[in-house]
């Protein structure tokens, strides 16, 4: 699903993709104590992940939450 988020394909193509995966991390600056969720565009075939997220299962739920959230994924 991850894949699918980042890039929009299903499964890596037999070729590869035509441009590298970019992978970016970003600050939380909400002051309200919200959270920004990881972003991706499958233009661009980039990720966006939070920066200073210590917990694993925290990441993974945010992860989670964004992947299931998204209108493209699971190609509603």
């Amino acid at each position: 699903m991850l894949l699918q988020l980042w890039t929009g394909a299903d499964a890596k193509p037999r070729c590869g993709f035509s441009n590298s995966l970019l992978l970016q991390f970003y600050e939380q600056q909400q002051e309200d104590g919200s959270r920004r969720l990881p972003s991706a565009s499958t233009c661009a075939m980039s990720l966006s992940l939070l920066r200073g997220v210590e917990d694993p299962d925290q990441l993974q739920n945010m992860l989670d939450f964004a992947i299931l959230g998204c209108h493209g994924c699971g190609k509603i």
